[in-house]
């Protein structure tokens, strides 16, 4: 019998022939619809994808091309990081796996039922390349700029445990795809802190102060964005994260 193959690169394991499987996946990838937004998070009020929406539109896509994708949950260790397993099976009996660690934001029952559920639905999403429907970064840039800027100009900039730092700007002006890159990196990053289920947060203020720069960048055109920007508004939030943590 041949042996596993390890993936260091990308903390992945598969089966030795993984080919059945990796069509499997194609096709399931192209068919899977977005997943509907069915809940609520009440601290930034907006709609979010739950698992059950996730799973709604995946099981009968995923049984019909004979792939089965299981979670296998390992606790958390002492510093309170949880981690999980995930494998994705093929009738044929080929499979790939890999672990997904993050921080858990209560130590206790609940914090654990919440950071499993969040990265049972954010890998399997991943996985199946599928998207929420309405996205709320498409959503942001229909919605007046103007409108939003003046919700959100009388927050005071927060205080965190210590001031993020600036990266220093390219001595070239970036490329459209670099500025539409950092842009939906920014736009990711923004629909990740709507979701309640995420054990990483920023205060109310602090997300207006970002979310803010994403409205105002993602009503421009492409050759007037600001890429730096996008970068510098990712930063201060992961300066935050970093300071909670």
């Amino acid at each position: 019998m041949t042996s596993p193959r390890q993936i260091d690169d990308f903390n992945l394991q598969t089966s030795a022939e993984i080919t059945n499987l990796i069509k499997a996946l194609r096709l399931t990838q192209s068919e899977i619809g977005h997943a509907k937004k069915k809940s609520k998070n009440p601290h930034f009020r907006s709609d979010y994808s739950d698992i059950e929406s996730v799973l709604n539109e995946a099981k009968p896509i995923l049984e019909k091309n004979k792939l089965a994708i299981s979670h296998f949950p390992h606790g958390a260790d002492a510093d309170g990081i949880f981690s999980m397993t995930t494998l994705i099976l093929h009738e044929s009996g080929e499979w790939i796996k890999s672990t997904t660690e993050a921080p858990l934001s209560k130590l206790d029952s609940q914090g654990i039922g919440s950071c499993q559920t969040y990265l049972r639905r954010y890998t399997l999403q991943g996985i199946l390349l599928q998207a929420s429907e309405d996205d709320d970064a498409n959503a942001a840039s229909k919605s007046s700029p103007k409108s939003r800027i003046a919700k959100t100009a009388p927050a005071k900039k927060p205080s965190s445990p210590k001031k993020p730092s600036s990266p220093k700007p390219s001595a070239k002006k970036p490329s459209p795809k670099d500025e539409t890159s950092a842009l939906e990196r920014l736009g990711s990053l923004i629909e990740e802190l709507k979701d309640p289920d995420n054990p990483k947060t920023i205060n109310e203020d602090q997300f207006k102060i970002v979310e803010k720069v994403f409205t105002e960048e993602n009503s421009k055109p492409e050759a007037d964005r600001d890429a730096n920007l996008c970068v510098r508004a990712i930063g201060f939030v992961e300066e935050i994260i970093e300071g909670i943590e």
